[in-house]
């Protein structure tokens, strides 16, 4: 059974504290780490998401929301991993934080396959996201604050379970990546295909540049799109 648990505003005001950036995105990796070790769940990837960039939503910086996708035996105690997360969020996040969550199993109906797309170009409401998620039983944690971080935390669930929206930060090792790697090589670290830009050909001894590796979904598959460097293929992120 495939698990999709979304984050979403865990930051506050400010990312930085005490010299550590402690963004959506940190927090959601660290509660993949934690369902890894200590339930010992297949923790597949962590996308983000782009939601909606307009005056009258409230975000810190770029509005992008998170989703943990995870493998799970149709037995195991989804609870578990919910109280996992949300015991997580509790402790990384930020003063002044509206965190929410929200987890899916397998996939959602068109409504709310709609509702979320809605939220990448528009302002959505809690009571529409509650409405939907209760029809597609879709567990929602209001966290802190206003708790408005569970229309993101929807929408990314949602949205990756798609399996066409967003991009990776974390899958395979592509967050430990540096330097210059053959493509037949960055195959093997998490990204499925490498595809130019340009609709150019892409040989598998080709160079890539990897410090910063992050493909996008489609068709649940991490596509990395790059374009031509002076010596090698450099990486573009597309939401």
């Amino acid at each position: 059974m495939r698990i999709y648990i979304g984050i979403d505003d865990t930051d506050g005001k400010n990312k930085d504290m005490k010299g550590t950036r402690l963004g959506t995105g940190r927090v959601a990796r660290e509660a993949a780490r934690r369902l890894r070790e200590k339930l010992k769940v297949k923790v597949i990837a962590v996308t983000r998401h782009q939601l909606a960039k307009l005056p009258t939503i409230k975000f810190t910086s770029n509005n992008g929301a998170k989703c943990i996708i995870a493998q799970v035996d149709r037995e195991f105690e989804i609870d578990k991993m919910v109280n996992l997360v949300v015991s997580t969020v509790k402790e990384l996040q930020l003063p002044g934080s509206n965190a929410g969550i929200s987890c899916l199993k397998n996939s959602a109906n068109k409504d709310a396959i709609n509702l979320a797309f809605k939220a990448k170009k528009f302002k959505i409401k809690k009571q529409d996201v509650y409405r939907i998620a209760k029809a597609n039983d879709i567990i929602l944690v209001e966290v802190s604050g206003t708790g408005e971080g569970i229309i993101g935390a929807f929408s990314a669930a949602v949205l990756a379970s798609t399996g066409n929206d967003g991009r990776f930060i974390d899958i395979g090792s592509i967050r430990s990546l540096s330097g210059v790697m053959s493509v037949s090589e960055l195959l093997k670290r998490g990204v499925d295909e490498v595809r130019a830009v340009d609709g150019s050909k892409i040989h598998p001894n080709d160079l890539v540049i990897v410090d910063k590796v992050r493909p996008k979904m489609e068709n649940f598959k991490a596509v990395l799109y790059v374009e031509k460097g002076v010596k090698a293929w450099k990486p573009i992120m597309i939401n």
